[in-house]
């Protein structure tokens, strides 16, 4: 199974991989990759010629996730890879930011970033006609499930399920998913989950930043006494933070 955004750079330039891909999967062979993994598949070729994705719905690490969390490492990719498997002509498939989620087509499985690192893998036991050993599982893999699950709930029936299960969580996680999924959201809807998960991890949490990002949200759902207090604080208690604070704070003031 190949995955890392390391596989970006040399994977699609290696002609073995794409051959020994290609032969495996023409053989009846299950080939597997996750997050960045699948940039070594893209060279794989079906006996008659055809990218071996070109119509296979797949997974990856997303454009989305790349213009998140990528700012880094993304201006030396020699493509995104989103955008590269569906010019193969593949069928794209993808959950929200950083949510593990998994895809499989006749025997080409895909996760779509590191915390479906262990669905990934169990899923391939499975396409093997085995079974996966029983497991917990990870600590990460379980806070990004439960952020993607408590989405769909009532946030105070979600708020209930956090109390129980939250010594079992990474509470960083769930705050960042949200903080970072703020920076992503386009509507609403969006930007009222993306709140959900930060007003969760946020009383274990606290850092400024997950504030300034509630305070954000409020501001964007047209709360503004609640965004205004939150900004106030953090500007009158982490100073390294008061300039974003006070920027923030003069958007308020010149809202309508």
């Amino acid at each position: 199974m190949l995955g890392g955004k390391g596989a970006m750079f040399d994977l699609p330039q290696d002609a073995a991989l794409a051959t020994l891909v290609s032969q495996v999967h023409a053989r009846g062979g299950i080939v597997g990759a996750v997050c960045h993994g699948p940039a070594g598949l893209v060279g794989a070729r079906t006996p008659d010629g055809r990218p071996l994705l070109a119509g296979r719905t797949v997974t990856g690490f997303t454009d989305e996730e790349e213009q998140v969390f990528g700012k880094q490492w993304r201006p030396q990719f020699p493509w995104l890879l989103e955008t590269h498997i569906r010019g193969l002509g593949a069928q794209w498939q993808e959950a929200g930011l950083m949510q593990p989620f998994v895809v499989s087509d006749e025997r080409v499985i895909t996760g779509q970033n590191p915390f479906a690192t262990g669905e990934t893998v169990e899923t391939i036991i499975r396409a093997l006609g085995r079974t996966p050993v029983a497991r917990i599982a990870w600590r990460d893999e379980r806070s990004a499930r439960f952020a993607r699950e408590a989405l769909a709930l009532d946030p105070d029936v979600a708020a209930r399920r956090f109390a129980r299960e939250r010594d079992s969580l990474q509470v960083g996680i769930i705050g960042l998913m949200g903080y970072y999924q703020l920076q992503a959201a386009t509507s609403d809807v969006q930007v009222r989950q993306a709140l959900q998960l930060m007003e969760l991890a946020a009383p274990f949490m606290p850092e400024p930043e997950l504030t300034l990002g509630m305070a954000d949200a409020h501001a964007r759902l047209g709360a503004p006494a609640r965004a205004r207090a939150l900004a106030e604080l953090v500007a009158s208690t982490h100073p390294e933070h008061a300039s974003t604070a006070r920027a923030l704070l003069a958007r308020l003031s010149t809202a309508p």
